[in-house]
This record gives C-alpha cells, structure tokens and sequence, in this order.
C-alpha cells in the first residue's frame, strides 16, 4: 500500500511486498476513506488491539451489509425498515436512497460504483497517505487526501511525503477538497483559515528492502586464465534468505562468467552469506569450465564487499555494488577481481 508514485517495475520482488506488510502490520500505516475518517490502519494479528482501526473494520462490515440488505428488501414486496433506511442515507447522503439501488445492480466500473452510485461498502475502503488536509465542519473533522498536483498540496512538505502522494487522476473526486491556488496562496491559507490544516505523518516510510526471494547479479572486471588477463563479464540468478545460522543475506545462485579474447566459460554454483555485522561476504561451492585447466571440475571460492547498499524506492527492491575477487581451482587455477551489481 505504501509503494511511492510512479513506482518503477512494481512486479520485480513480490516477496519484498510481502516482508513490507509484515512490517506495517504491527508499526501501522496512516489512512483515510472516502466519508473523510482518518485513522491509523494495522494488518494482521493486531487488529483488535486498536480501537479506531477495529472500529473502522466493524463500520465496513457493517455498511456493506446494510447494502445488500437494503437492496434486497427495496425490490421485494414491502417497505423497508426505518432503521436500515437511515443507515443507507446516512451513507448515501440522498434523502430518498432508493433511486441508487438500480445503480448498484447496474454493470459499471469501480470509479462509478464509488463515486455517483456510492456503494457503502467501497467508502470505507481505506486509502493510505503521508499528508492530507484537516478541515473542521460543524459535525467534527473531515479529511481529504493531499495530492501530488501543484495546489493541491501543502507545498512544504518533505520530499520522502510528496513521493507518496497519489495523483488527483488516481483517487474519486469524493476525496478531493479542491483546488487552493499558487503554493503561496496554499501557505497564506494555512496560515489564516482556521478550518483548514495540512497533517503530515510521521511514519517510517524508507524500510530498508528484503533480501529474501529472487537475487541477480551482473558483474564485470578480468579474469586471469593461465598466464593471460583477459576482460570477463558474468551474470547470477539466485533466490535469498534473510538469515542461515549465524550468516545474513544468505544466497543460493548459478553465475555463468564469459571470458573474452577466447577465454573459458565458467560455471559455478554457490552458496553465500555475510559475516554478521560485516559487509564482508564469502562463498563456495562447484565449478566447471569448458576448457581442460587440468580437469574440467572444480571448487569455486570468492570474498566480496559490499560497498554500496541502496534502496531503489520500488516495492522495496534494493540493490548493492560489490567488489568481489574469486577463484576457481581445477588443477589449474583461474582468478581475478570485479564490480558486480546486485539487484534483490
């Protein structure tokens, strides 16, 4: 839910998505639905420990069902009981809420479902934000998104906020409080509208990325085959794990390096992790060559360092610069440095 706007290849690490959720499911993330209730949202095993959020829950049930009741005693013989009546205009906002019926029964899209047919069930469907305005109404307080279009949104926010704000042609017009003007006319009314205030979140909203799931790398840098250095390129695709025993961003992958000007095409399949607290890593495991080093078999052995780790704002994918020096031991004996890139 908390993936930044103008997310870049939202599909590359599901998992990433997934170690997310388990870490807002307990922390909270901030949301507002579409009748202007704001409150902080909590997923999985948490949901009864806080009363707002449980009761935002128990409203949703409630009007959804309220909804197919309604309209299942709208069009039978009958009149309809006063309360459920209420309950829907309430929702509704139309003195007589029957004329929306047909509406919900229709075939439409979800825009006009949540906006001229207004199906309660999707009201209260909760929309997460980093800053929405405030704006006090005889009733209490309603709120409403602040969005990524210039007068639309407070214009001192901090940039991590403004990144997550949604586009205006992403949310129903239902959420939308209108258009404030220049930035300077959006601070003079801050400053002087007592009714209005912008409401930022003070929310952890830059987890560092999963390691767990699927790792590529791509490397380059020269390989020394024999008594000749020659440039090599590899490639790795793996699948990681937060932790094994006492090693982090543990990997299990196959590299294919490809040595130019003739070179041997080397295989290798390893396992590798890094020493705790460290940005060093190791790893080992069987390699084969196409050229005969003294046997075409052998042990595969590297160390790297992590010297950069970076993450890319996407579904939580990150990505690390290595420098990394291997070896392959046949009888021979095949080695050199590079700079690999680490996407996961």
């Amino acid at each position: 839910m908390l993936v930044p706007r103008h997310d870049f290849l939202p599909w590359i690490h599901v998992l990433n998505s997934k170690s997310a959720h388990t870490n807002y499911a307990p922390e909270g993330a901030y949301v507002v639905n579409g009748l202007g209730v704001a409150y902080q949202a909590f997923g999985d095993g948490v949901l009864m420990y806080y009363g707002p959020n449980f009761g935002a829950v128990m409203d949703a049930a409630r009007a959804s069902l309220a909804s197919v009741l309604y309209t299942y005693l709208e069009k039978s013989p009958g009149s309809v009981p006063a309360g459920i009546h209420d309950e829907i205009k309430k929702y509704t906002g139309r003195q007589d809420p029957a004329d929306v019926v047909d509406g919900w029964l229709a075939s439409q899209n979800g825009r006009t479902y949540y906006a001229s047919a207004v199906l309660p069930g999707l009201l209260h469907i909760p929309t997460p934000v980093s800053a929405m305005w405030s704006v006090k109404e005889p009733g209490g307080r309603k709120y409403f998104q602040q969005f990524a279009e210039q007068g639309y949104h407070d214009p001192d926010l901090p940039g991590y906020l403004l990144k997550h704000l949604h586009s205006r042609e992403d949310v129903p017009d239902t959420q939308e409080f209108g258009y404030l003007g220049s930035d300077d006319d959006v601070r003079f009314k801050i400053d002087t509208v007592d009714t209005l205030a912008s409401v930022e979140f003070i929310q952890d909203l830059r987890i560092h990325p999963s390691f767990h799931g699927i790792v590529l790398e791509a490397a380059g840098g020269a390989v020394r085959a024999g008594d000749e250095w020659n440039p090599a390129a590899s490639v790795s695709l793996g699948y990681g794990f937060e932790t094994f025993l006492i090693t982090k961003n543990v990997s299990v992958a196959g590299r294919a390096t490809f040595v130019a000007n003739g070179g041997p095409t080397l295989l290798m399949m390893s396992a590798a992790g890094n020493i705790p607290s460290t940005p060093l890593r190791l790893e080992i495991g069987p390699a084969t060559t196409t050229q005969d080093f003294g046997g075409h078999f052998g042990v595969g052995l590297g160390a790297s360092w992590d010297i950069v780790i970076h993450d890319l704002g996407f579904t939580y994918a990150g990505a690390i610069l290595r420098l990394r020096y291997d070896a392959k031991l046949f009888n021979g004996f095949i080695h050199g440095p590079s700079a690999q890139i680490v996407l996961h």
